[in-house]
């Protein structure tokens, strides 16, 4: 049987509209959605649209019409694209996070670097692995 920690659970739903959601999507929204619910907990759907290269209109309303049929509700979010467009998009707070991250940069500047790491070169910290490695069995 679960145990469900003392805390109030707050969660989340976090898709991107990069593209158009998947089963595993889906399979996440919903176990995600069970587990806050069981645990009476609230549930934000959050959606992440900085990657503006690859978002699309009809990225974003896939969002909402895919939580429709499977029939999940969250506490806290956007109603629809067009809500989202005008008070969540995370466009509107982009000089906010530039601001954040110059004072973070500022007080702590050994702490960051530019990633010149490749997904298909990895470099002397991702070596190679020579076979592939076993995934630990839970039981």
């Amino acid at each position: 049987m679960l145990q469900f920690p003392s805390a109030p659970v707050v969660s989340r739903l976090a898709p991107t509209p990069s593209g158009f959601l998947h089963l595993g999507n889906a399979v996440n929204f919903t176990l995600t959605w069970l587990l806050t619910r069981r645990a009476g907990g609230t549930l934000h759907l959050r959606i992440d649209d900085l990657d503006r290269a690859r978002f699309r209109p009809a990225y974003l309303d896939n969002i909402f019409r895919t939580l429709a049929w499977l029939g999940l509700d969250y506490d806290h979010g956007p109603s629809g694209p067009d809500e989202f467009e005008r008070h969540y998009s995370q466009q509107h707070r982009l000089a906010e996070y530039e601001a954040a991250l110059q004072a973070a940069r500022a007080a702590h500047p050994a702490l960051f670097y530019a990633c010149r790491c490749s997904r298909t070169e990895p470099g002397p910290r991702r070596p190679r692995l020579a076979a592939p490695t076993p995934a630990p069995v839970r039981g």
